[in-house]
């Protein structure tokens, strides 16, 4: 037999699933439970790698997305290799990464998710359309921390007192107040400055 010809058959066979296993947790870093749902199916794997050749997000996080998300919508992971599946590889990776910038919130980004496999939409086309990215203004997201520490004395005076974990419920009453929308990092520096 001709030795090309072997190592071209060779090349030309798909990637078992125990050296993307290797691959998965030695190369990417992933646990070894996630690296065994992801190898469980081929086209659970193929999904996978589909996204994270063009994700930026570590691959941690976009395990747990399809982990958590995908997998969770689909009876069957052969579903994951239709042409007609609402959110494609490419388009989760879209999503990850839009979570990653800091442009949606995780709880934002499931709300878009459903969204996306509701109507075949793409993350960055619901975005823009209909602005559902977070809030980085700083001026407006002050103005909302300053009414909420004016609205809420008692609490003011306990966290100065030394309850620092009351800076989560200011953080979450700003949360509340913007619909979700305003950036948690910058508000929880703001409220860090008006509060201290």
């Amino acid at each position: 037999m001709d030795p090309a010809w072997i190592e071209q058959a060779r090349r030309s066979l798909p990637e078992l699933p125990e050296d993307r296993y290797r691959r998965y947790t030695g190369d990417l870093g992933l646990s070894a439970q996630d690296a065994g749902v992801l190898t469980s199916e081929r086209e659970i794997a193929d999904y996978f790698d589909a996204a994270a050749k063009v994700c930026a997000a570590p691959a941690k996080k976009l395990a747990n997305w399809i982990i958590n998300e995908v997998l969770a919508r689909v009876d069957d992971p052969r579903a994951l290799a239709a042409a007609d599946l609402p959110v494609p590889a490419v388009a989760l990776a879209e999503l990850v990464d839009l979570v990653e910038k800091g442009t949606l919130s995780g709880k934002l980004a499931k709300d878009v998710f459903g969204r996306m496999w509701q109507e075949k939409r793409r993350a960055g086309e619901i975005v823009a359309s209909e602005s559902v990215a977070l809030v980085s203004d700083a001026g407006l997201i002050e103005e909302t921390c300053k009414k909420i520490v004016a609205a809420h004395p008692d609490e003011v005076a306990r966290f100065r007192a030394g309850q620092s974990k009351l800076l989560g419920f200011f953080v979450g009453k700003v949360m509340k107040e913007m619909g979700g929308k305003a950036d948690p990092k910058t508000a929880n520096e703001i409220l860090q400055r008006l509060l201290g």
